[in-house]
């Protein structure tokens, strides 16, 4: 039989004689080094059974077979077919044993892969080049960490609602959002921002600025008022505006700011009256937890 267990004999003899419970005589090593070889042949004479299967009633056709070979000699005909299902039973388990640890081994090694993969996603992730929905969601957090990173980020909640702004918690309280009306932002129909919006945004800035915590994603909504070419065009331009503006509030430093104009297509209300079709004229400003902020609170 093919050995890829990393079969030791000799612990194996030691785990046969302890079973015998009598002392350990060179005639008994000798004894289970040839139970050891014709539980061996048993197996390979009969390809049904497997040795990290057996069970009770297979331990006794292998004691039987060990047995029968053991009467023809005399150095071996003393042991009493306890002993001689003792030494077997030992010897199976001690297999048995190997099996399961080196089934636990290629596991581990598995499990190792899995994650050595996982880790390479992450590295690979471009948030520049990512859907809204995946930058919202990427990094993600362990559960074992979230309790400790909702708080951190309930503070951040915290910190913003008291400038003022409109702030919420957003996936189960690990992301906050930041909601300003389009028109404290823009007037009607224009591309470009008002004066007003750079003293409206300054105040967020000492959070902007903080790229080892947050990722910061910029999302500008519009109302179905005109045709979806036009809703993408302007929402797509506010928000490359919105990010300028943040940019000349970092001193011409690049923020990491990520900017997506959604149009008409996440509306908050039917637009179906005025003030609906307000409501959905909208920025958002989202803070994600970076991986540094989870590390951090850990």
């Amino acid at each position: 039989m093919e050995n890829k267990y990393e079969y030791d004999e000799d612990h194996a003899v030691e785990a046969m004689l302890a079973a015998l419970g009598v002392p350990a005589t060179d005639e008994l090593r000798d004894c289970a080094l040839e139970t050891i070889d014709l539980i061996f042949d048993f197996y390979d004479n009969n390809d049904g059974l497997a040795i990290d299967n057996y069970n009770d009633d297979d331990a006794d056709l292998i004691a039987a077979y060990v047995a029968e070979r053991f009467k023809r000699q005399p150095a071996t005909a003393e042991l009493s077919a306890g002993q001689i299902k003792a030494m077997v039973v030992a010897e199976l388990e001690y297999e048995d044993s190997l099996i399961q640890k080196q089934m636990m081994r290629k596991l581990l090694i598995l499990l190792l892969a899995s994650v050595v993969a996982l880790a390479a996603v992450a590295e690979d992730f471009d948030p520049l080049n990512a859907d809204i929905e995946q930058n919202l969601t990427h990094p993600a957090v362990a559960r074992k960490h979230s309790p400790a990173v909702k708080t951190g980020m309930s503070q951040l909640l915290r910190a913003i609602r008291a400038l003022g702004f409109d702030a919420s918690a957003v996936r189960d309280g690990e992301v906050v959002l930041v909601t300003i009306p389009a028109s404290e932002l823009f007037a009607p129909n224009a591309f470009t921002p008002k004066n007003a919006a750079i003293t409206r945004l300054r105040p967020l800035m000492p959070y902007v600025k903080r790229s080892d915590n947050y990722k910061v994603i910029v999302a500008v909504h519009s109302d179905n008022t005109g045709d979806s070419f036009y809703n993408d065009s302007i929402t797509v331009a506010r928000a490359d505006a919105i990010d300028d503006i943040m940019t000349r509030l970092n001193d011409g430093a690049e923020t990491g700011v990520i900017p997506y104009g959604l149009g008409d297509d996440e509306p908050l209300a039917a637009n179906i009256s005025i003030e609906a079709r307000r409501r959905n004229r909208r920025v958002e400003i989202y803070f994600v937890p970076t991986a540094g902020f989870i590390d951090k609170s850990r």
